[in-house]
């Protein structure tokens, strides 16, 4: 989807439901060429949630998890963003301080799911909310 929130404090949340084999990629980019990343997941074979490159904790498959990242746009933007991820009856984690994917990024122009799978595999995503922060 492409739309331009180029200031505040933005939370982009969904809740996600990951099937075995399916490799899914969530990413907030701007529109410069090449684009830049801000917040950027992704899901491993092993169902590991990685934040750019780094592990941060393993989703179950077959269940719904409510993730959800907070970060500054504009002239407010530090580089980072914060994250919680929340299993559907269990604890929320939460990360803070995850670098964006570029260093620049600054305006949320394009969100995104991608799949990196090779082979047909199956991802869900719900709830899908890109709000500025109250």
């Amino acid at each position: 989807s492409k739309f331009n929130f180029a200031r505040g404090t933005l939370v982009v949340s969904f809740d996600l439901r990951v099937e075995k084999g399916a490799l899914p990629t969530i990413e907030c980019r701007d529109a410069s060429s090449p684009y830049r990343v801000g917040p950027s997941l992704r899901v491993t074979a092993a169902g590991e949630l990685l934040a750019g490159k780094q592990a941060l904790m393993t989703v179950p498959f077959g269940q719904w998890v409510h993730i959800e990242a907070k970060f500054a746009a504009g002239r407010d933007a530090n580089g980072s963003y914060d994250l919680t991820v929340k299993p559907r009856g269990g604890e929320a984690k939460k990360f803070a301080g995850l670098p964006f994917g570029h260093k620049d990024f600054q305006r949320l122009q394009w969100f995104g799911f991608m799949s990196g799978a090779t082979e047909k595999t199956v991802f869900y995503v719900d709830n899908v909310k890109i709000a500025r922060a109250k």
